[in-house]
C-alpha cells in the first residue's frame, strides 16, 4: 500500500509494518518499523493518508515521508472493500449502496452513501 511519498508494507498475521519514503521510483533508507495491530482485512492511502478496517473497527493516520502517524480510530463501519484516490475513499459493497469519506491530512470524515456500484467486482481508485 502506498501514500503520495511512502510505502507502507504490512504483516497481516503480526501487525509488524515498515515504512519507506519513495521518490523518483526508488526507495529511501532502511524504513521506520511500527508494531500495528495484527488481522487487519482491508488497507487503503489517499495521497497523504491511510486508512485500516476489519469491519467495524477501522484505524486511520498520516503517512508521509515514509512516518505513520495514528490520527483516529473507530468501531462503527459498516462496509469493506475501501479504494482510495487522492483525498477520498469509497467502501464498496455488494449491496449495490457504497459509503464514501475524505481522508486527508489524517483527518476522516464520512460524507455519505452512494448507490449504483453492485454490478462492478473490482474497482481501484487513483491518484
Amino acid at each position: 500500500m502506498a501514500s503520495c511519498d511512502s510505502l507502507l508494507v504490512y504483516n497481516r498475521n503480526g501487525g509488524g509494518a515498515l515504512a519507506f519514503p519513495m521518490t523518483g521510483g526508488h526507495v529511501i533508507g532502511a524504513g521506520t518499523l511500527y508494531h500495528l495491530s495484527a488481522h487487519w482485512a482491508d488497507i487503503t492511502a489517499t495521497d497523504d493518508s491511510v486508512l485500516f478496517l476489519n469491519a467495524p473497527v477501522g484505524a486511520w493516520g498520516r503517512l508521509v515521508g515514509g512516518q505513520f502517524t495514528q490520527t483516529g480510530h473507530s468501531n462503527s463501519f459498516s462496509a469493506s472493500y475501501p479504494v482510495g484516490t487522492s483525498d477520498s475513499v469509497l467502501f464498496y459493497s455488494t449491496s449495490g449502496t457504497s459509503g464514501i469519506a475524505t481522508l486527508k491530512g489524517g483527518t476522516y470524515h464520512y460524507v455519505g452513501s452512494q448507490s449504483g456500484f453492485a454490478v462492478w467486482q473490482v474497482i481501484s481508485g487513483a491518484k
